[in-house]
């Protein structure tokens, strides 16, 4: 395998060779000055060189092939060349010698004299690997699984699928053929970054490449006349980052979030380098891409150790040439909900939920409350205006889009995504702070919608998000504990084991209501996978998060 180095990256990639005529016997090597058998006899044999061309520029104008600082192209031990011997056959070489630190290469060809003055080479990488074959016998699999061991390693290329063509010419001086590559594969090289909200370490886990179906980029393809000939059969290229994915029953007992796992993986940097290059493999041509990162954060995903997340980032139709290396720069991150605080309803704004002195809290809010809050909870909208989110916000509920409230150490995903006042008032319907459900003041006459009744009509992140807010799966504490993000449904047999991601948000309303047992009651907002709803909660006992402006 030959690999590809640069002092920006390490794309250990291709130079083999390629060109495209017949060799017949005139140019005999001289056998004495070229090798000797074990019995120190002369041994017939043609060379083939490298040359002194060793940088070779693809079409896109950037050195690619195993590379230094200089972008110089190296050869690996074991790489290997294929030579037309005679009509379209082809004969794979002997051995091959690396020159100095691998810029240079002899390859031997034992047994044989050519006498041509040129001559077509294949380099055909992980493909046919018998000692003879017919032109319709040489080919090439660009693989649809490729592996990287480290950041800037790009020794896999020669197993993934690399390749190409070059037509030696002898020299009379050096007495062999010298040649340079003409690589044929498209080769991407991904710097990706994480943003400078993540100060918590990230890892990149695996990256895949996916066409929007029109195409294929992986797949045996014909090698014979030094161009891939064929369709190809895969959409999607999956480069794994040194990692291992694997299954695990979750920590509670309880169904988890995901059954995989994963360890390993390329800690992301925060700003794109080419030291921190990832390369693929792909069969040229005109594709439509998707790259879907997986990403693990320093501690959970999900509160599961070894989870992990995917951030996907779409890129526009656009040709992928032969021999021509195309860098891709992401920034990765997901949705920030910082500072974070919970209250116990209408708390002072200057006393945020402690656990400490939880019993002080809840003593400061629960004097005979008024109709509508006037410290922490004062700007939230009042029950109306939940009602009117829910009812008129295409509310959808979301368990894909990633989020984290504490820089990246954690991770999560669920949550609710609500049409902007704005934008429920452009598209004409009803929001109307002092008439709510049933068309009365919910403020002044109790209005519970039954927590099952007000399901989502739509599910995932809608297409134009400048129109929706989006609403993270906060929980509440209760006493010492934070419930933030799994709940065991016990309202319904079938869910006693399961696992639900929820969320609650206080309203600027008290509920004219109140349990003698329990309290006094306050309408929040309640999001849940099975549905989105107002109703009222014992501000005496919990505390929800209070952000007024994460509603829109």
């Amino acid at each position: 395998m030959n690999r590809f180095f640069t002092s920006f990256f390490c794309l250990q990639i291709l130079l083999s060779a390629f060109a495209l005529t017949s060799c017949s016997e005139e140019n005999q090597v001289d056998a004495t000055s070229q090798s000797t058998a074990s019995d120190s006899q002369p041994v017939l044999c043609t060379v083939f060189s490298t040359g002194s061309s060793v940088n070779r520029v693809p079409k896109d104008g950037v050195n690619h092939t195993s590379m230094n600082v200089s972008r110089d192209f190296f050869w690996t031990a074991g790489d290997q060349i294929y030579v037309n011997t005679e009509g379209e056959n082809y004969q794979m070489t002997d051995n091959c010698t690396l020159l100095g630190d691998g810029r240079r290469a002899d390859f031997r060809l034992n047994d044989i004299s050519l006498t041509e003055p040129t001559c077509t080479v294949l380099y055909i990488g992980n493909g046919t690997n018998s000692k003879t074959a017919s032109k319709n016998d040489l080919k090439v699999k660009i693989e649809a699984t490729q592996k990287q061991t480290a950041w800037g390693n790009s020794e896999h290329l020669g197993a993934s699928g690399d390749c190409g063509v070059a037509e030696a010419t002898w020299d009379e001086t050096t007495r062999k053929y010298s040649f340079d590559l003409d690589h044929k594969a498209a080769y991407l090289m991904f710097q990706p970054y994480k943003a400078e909200q993540i100060t918590a370490n990230w890892k990149v886990m695996k990256i895949e490449i996916i066409t929007d179906g029109t195409t294929k980029i992986a797949g045996t393809y014909d090698f014979g006349t030094g161009e891939l000939v064929g369709t190809g059969t895969s959409d999607t290229v999956e480069l794994n980052c040194n990692s291992t994915f694997y299954s695990r029953e979750g920590s509670t007992g309880m169904q988890a979030p995901s059954t995989e796992f994963a360890s390993g993986g390329f800690d992301l940097p925060s700003s794109a380098s080419p030291t921190n290059s990832c390369f693929a493999v792909i069969a040229p041509g005109a594709h439509k891409l998707t790259i879907r990162y997986t990403i693990q954060p320093e501690e959970s995903f999900r509160n599961y150790e070894d989870g992990f997340f995917r951030i996907t980032k779409e890129i526009s139709l656009r040709n992928y040439n032969p021999n021509g290396v195309t860098t891709i720069k992401h920034k990765l991150d997901v949705m920030h909900f910082e500072d974070v605080k919970y209250y116990t309803w209408d708390a002072p704004i200057d006393e945020p939920y402690d656990l400490h002195v939880s019993s002080t809290h809840a003593n400061a809010s629960t004097v005979v409350a008024p109709t509508q809050a006037s410290r922490s909870c004062k700007d939230m909208p009042n029950a109306n205006e939940m009602y009117w989110y829910i009812e008129n916000g295409d509310p959808r509920w979301d368990l894909q889009t990633p989020w984290t409230n504490d820089k990246g150490k954690n991770v999560y995903t669920g949550g609710a995504w609500i049409m902007t006042k704005a934008a429920i008032l452009e598209a004409g319907k009803t929001f109307d702070p002092n008439v709510g459900k049933d068309g009365i003041d919910m403020r002044v006459e109790y209005r519970e919608h039954d927590v099952y009744s007000t399901t989502y009509r739509k599910g995932g992140r809608p297409k134009d998000t400048n129109k929706y807010f989006f609403l993270p799966i906060l929980g509440h504490y209760e006493g010492n504990d934070l419930a933030f993000y799994y709940h065991v449904d016990y309202h319904r047999e079938s869910d006693y084991d399961k696992i639900l991601p929820w969320g609650e948000y206080w309203s600027s309303s008290s509920a004219p209501y109140n349990n003698p047992a329990k309290g006094e009651q306050t309408y929040k907002l309640f999001i849940h996978e099975d549905c989105i709803s107002v109703w009222g909660w014992y501000r005496e006992t919990y505390a929800l998060p209070t952000h007024p402006e994460w509603f829109r």
